[in-house]
């Protein structure tokens, strides 16, 4: 009984994982995208957002190192697109997320 209570969190605490590590990622990406226009209260309200979500999915016990590196990856990317007229887009978030080995839906 005890292993299957185990089972049955450890999946629900990964579904959660599955939830909160786009949201973290979108909410990164928003206050990057505030940021660089220049818009320093839509920037400081978004950069609360990111805490938060990066607060819960610590808490949850979701990978936090895995979540880091799918932020390096899409900094990488968003500062190679800036360069280039190739936006930086949702497949390329998920590709980052993959790669750090993070759950992806």
């Amino acid at each position: 009984m005890l292993s299957t209570n185990v089972a049955a969190q450890s999946q629900e605490s990964q579904a959660r994982c599955q939830v909160t590590g786009p949201l973290v990622i979108s909410a990164y990406t928003a206050f990057l995208r505030e940021a660089g226009q220049k818009k320093p209260s839509a920037a400081a309200e978004q950069a609360q957002n990111v805490a938060s979500l990066l607060a819960l999915y610590d808490g949850l016990g979701c990978p936090v190192a895995a979540l880091q590196n799918a932020i390096e990856c899409l900094t990488t990317k968003l500062i190679e697109a800036s360069s280039s007229s190739q936006p930086v887009t949702t497949s390329d978030a998920e590709t980052c997320m993959q790669e750090a080995g993070m759950p992806v839906r």
